[in-house]
């Protein structure tokens, strides 16, 4: 089956101290094939909200629906090449 989990040590209310990890969350998918694993992920990040903080949830989404990701034709340029700043 699929499997979606949210690893995180932070609940709605918390505090954030200032010598945090940026990593607050990680969002984890699990599933029979890497196609399906991508799609899991990508339905998951559109679903997931964050508030009160910067994050990358946009960027992870547009990653998971790049035809080079989900092709897995990928480098360690991919990021570089293909979302230039």
């Amino acid at each position: 089956g699929i499997t979606v989990r949210n690893d995180t040590g932070v609940q709605e209310g918390g505090e954030i101290s200032i010598y945090y990890d940026p990593m607050m969350a990680k969002l984890v998918t699990h599933a029979p094939s890497r196609a399906a694993a991508i799609e899991a992920q990508a339905t998951a990040l559109d679903a997931f909200y964050v508030d009160g903080i910067r994050h990358n949830i946009p960027f992870l989404s547009a990653l998971m629906n790049h035809p080079r990701w989900r092709e897995g034709r990928l480098s360690t340029g991919f990021i570089a090449e293909e979302f230039p700043k």
